[in-house]
């Protein structure tokens, strides 16, 4: 099996988990959370075996308090959506 071939059976994988299996799972809490946890693990090992994992850090200008950071809206969301992104 090659590398194209392992990387399209996982996505499919995942994609069947997210699609199929885990809108049937809502009144099994503890099963969901072990299968989104498996998708996220399917996810991770994607990104490091074939893709480019970049982290965008936000700039914060050095001569800004901690509690004008705080107050900066604009730069929390920009902190958040950085923390959040796929």
């Amino acid at each position: 099996m090659d590398e194209d071939e392992t990387y399209q059976r996982l996505t499919g994988l995942s994609a069947m988990i997210q699609q199929v299996y885990l809108p049937l799972m809502e009144s099994r809490t503890e099963t969901r959370l072990h299968m989104e946890k498996f998708v996220r693990q399917i996810s991770i090992s994607l990104q490091q075996a074939y893709g480019n994992v970049t982290i965008k850090v936000p700039y914060v200008p050095p001569n800004l308090t901690d509690e004008e950071i705080c107050r900066n809206r604009s730069l929390i969301e920009e902190y958040q959506n950085t923390i959040v992104s796929d």
